[in-house]
């Protein structure tokens, strides 16, 4: 930074001065602005680099929770509703391919989100119950797929996702998820509303709405990752009593 702010600054000194505004200071406050974004984009998507677990169809796999606990088979899964959604859609599957280079979890409010500057779909795994329904879960995982690569189409027409364009936005959106629901089975259509929840989305997109519901929810995840380890350092010692006793018992 301190390297570019010299170089900058003496491509700027060669300038003329204006009687009315200084350029040069303008023009160093723009480069640097420039260059601040570009290094954070840059930033933000070796981050999904270096957390990625796999790669499928060219797409890659991340695990970007800041809380790692359970989920193991959030790769697996993945792959087969990539897999999923090319058997029965290959368009939609080349949507997908196109416009979401990552597919990562991490923890959301929602079920799904997408990131336009590093061309991610991201997913809450942790609220599939892939265990005891893993056929409905699977379909709807390939369906919110779908519903998120609309959203890069979105991105890549330079559609703005603001307050005039973004409930239309989730709208086509929700079309297109059960657009490619009901090409898989009918049935499947029953797993998402035909309509997306308005006052929902209204809360989601107001700051402060969103922050108490990102509180909540982190609270959860903090809570079920003090279960889980709970449950395994339960296990570990239940190990080391049969071990123990096992060891006693041959002496």
């Amino acid at each position: 930074m301190a390297l570019s702010l010299c170089l900058f600054g003496s491509l700027a000194s060669c300038l003329p001065p204006h009687p009315h505004f200084n350029w040069r200071i303008s023009l160093v406050l723009l480069i640097e602005g420039l260059l601040l974004g570009f290094v954070s984009v840059w930033a933000y998507k070796r981050r999904y680099r270096r957390n990625m677990l796999a790669t499928h169809k060219g797409i890659g796999i991340c695990d970007m929770r800041q809380v790692r606990v359970g989920q193991k088979d959030f790769v697996e899964w993945t792959r087969q509703a990539i897999d999923l959604v090319e058997k029965h859609d290959l368009r939609r599957f080349r949507r997908i391919q196109r416009h979401c280079r990552y597919i990562a979890n991490r923890e959301l409010v929602s079920a799904g989100a997408y990131s336009a500057w590093a061309k991610a779909c991201l997913v809450d795994f942790s609220g599939a119950d892939f265990e005891h329904h893993p056929e409905w879960y699977l379909i709807f995982y390939a369906g919110l797929l779908v519903h998120e690569a609309t959203h890069g189409v979105m991105d890549a027409k330079k559609i703005p996702y603001d307050k005039a364009m973004r409930l239309r936005i989730e709208y086509l959106c929700r079309k297109e998820e059960r657009r490619f629901l009901n090409r898989i089975c009918p049935a499947a259509l029953s797993l998402i509303a035909a309509e997306p929840d308005e006052e929902w989305l209204r809360r989601y997109w107001n700051r402060k709405e969103y922050a108490k519901m990102w509180k909540e929810r982190m609270k959860d995840v903090r809570q079920s990752a003090s279960s889980n380890a709970d449950h395994v350092w339960e296990r570990l010692r239940e190990k080391a009593r049969r071990i123990r006793a096992g060891l006693l018992s041959r002496e």
